[in-house]
């Protein structure tokens, strides 16, 4: 009788089990509702409905079938994602004992909504410094600050490069350096190169290149670098024009204007750029003292003055492609120059600090200076390979300067403090 209940029991036991252990089955089908096509790899999370539990995830197969196991009996919901269409809900599944297999069929994918457009743009911009292996890119363009700067004021804004008040340049602190423009000496480096480098205009060029370790192509020897300024030149197939210019207070005025014309066989390029600077010399300077024993001697210095800068810059030129790895071409560049300063300095020496005894004189200066600088340049280029290029070039750079000094110094007696 006590073996009958204990089989009794676990018979109870195992129907327990054997009904908490039962498998409610869901599947579909995920369809493209364009094509017709099953989806393959669509992601299906299954959720509670009542709290949004999550239950399992599964993705869709080659035929895009899934199948969920499920345990517990309850109402259900899928959300399906597919790359490339929106989300698919799927609600209110009821999985209970009356329905242990559902079967959701086809479940069809709409592709979202897209909107045709004319036309899409997509513009790049170069960095303002790029910092390559052999040297450093200054990218003109890419600096609203030279917008009506020259090249002088531009190259302070380059990186181990300064220019003096007086426009001398140098780089790293050394003043012995090379100035090309588009890679070929010209009169920068002679004697009127500091003048003619603040008397063009930064809207003319498309950068400046900084070699600090040059190879044995440029000759460096005895150079601490090269700086290698690149004019523009429209690349463009067909007539291009571009004008620009800057007004501001001083007064000053900026105007640069370009035309090419290029097809396959030549491109003919020339370019005309105008600068107009007025600017102050004023000085006020503070007291400056001598000791000497008992007595202190002062001397005071102001100036007034102006500092005009004019020019005007032409070049013209063409390429001719021989063949499609061959290029001949010539090029024409004129700088005319006026810069004057003048103005007046007013000295005030004082024996002693509390004496009466002053020394009153005034100095007037004129210094004008006038430049004419050309440059000629034939060249042939031949392409080899990817990292192989021959390069023949001729080059005649001729300079002008008149420069005059005129100074007047004017004492004065009985000046009273």
């Amino acid at each position: 009788m006590r073996i009958n209940k204990i089989l009794l029991l676990l018979t109870a036991l195992l129907v327990n089990i054997s009904f908490s252990q039962t498998s409610f089955k869901l599947k579909g089908i995920v369809t493209d509702s364009s094509s017709n096509q099953a989806m393959e790899f669509v992601q299906v999370d299954l959720f509670v409905q009542q709290d949004s539990i999550f239950k399992g995830i599964i993705f869709t197969g080659i035929d895009g079938l899934f199948e969920f196991d499920i345990n517990d009996p309850s109402i259900y919901f899928l959300k399906l994602n597919a790359f490339g269409y929106d989300p698919l809900y799927v609600f209110n599944i009821k999985i209970d004992n009356a329905q242990k297999a559902f079967d959701l069929g086809k479940l069809y994918f709409s592709a979202p909504f897209v909107k045709s457009v004319d036309e899409v743009q997509v513009v790049s911009r170069k960095e303002l410094i790029q910092n390559n292996i052999d040297k450093k890119i200054y990218n003109v363009d890419q600096d609203l600050m030279s917008r009506g700067a020259s090249v002088a004021d531009v190259m302070n804004n380059v990186p181990s490069v300064n220019v003096d008040q007086d426009g001398n340049i140098s780089l790293r602190g050394d003043a012995n350096v090379t100035i090309l423009i588009d890679g070929r000496l010209s009169s920068l480096t002679g004697g009127n190169g500091t003048n003619l480098l603040s008397s063009i205009p930064a809207s003319s060029i498309e950068r400046i290149e900084v070699i600090s370790n040059p190879s044995s192509k440029y000759s460096p020897d005895g150079t601490s670098g090269i700086i290698n300024i690149v004019m523009k030149k429209n690349k463009k197939a067909g007539i291009n024009t571009v004008l620009s210019s800057t007004l501001a207070n001083g007064p000053y005025f900026n105007g640069n204007g370009m035309v090419s014309l290029r097809n396959e066989k030549f491109n003919i390029y020339a370019s005309y750029a105008f600068l107009n600077s007025d600017g102050y010399r004023n000085y006020y300077g503070d007291m400056i003292k001598y000791y000497d024993n008992d007595s202190t001697t002062t001397l005071s210095q102001n100036r007034t003055g102006k500092d005009l800068n004019r020019t005007n810059t032409i070049r013209f030129g063409s390429d001719f492609y021989l063949k499609k790895s061959q290029t001949f071409g010539v090029n024409i560049a004129a700088n005319q120059g006026l810069r004057q300063r003048i103005g007046d300095l007013y000295n005030t020496f004082y024996y002693n600090t509390n004496s009466s005894n002053v020394d009153y004189w005034k100095r007037t200066s004129i210094d004008p200076n006038q430049q004419l600088n050309m440059d000629f340049n034939a060249n042939y280029k031949k392409n080899i390979n990817d990292n192989s290029d021959l390069l023949i070039d001729a080059n005649q750079s001729i300079g002008k300067e008149d420069f005059e000094s005129e100074y007047e110094k004017i004492y004065y007696d009985d000046f009273e403090n």
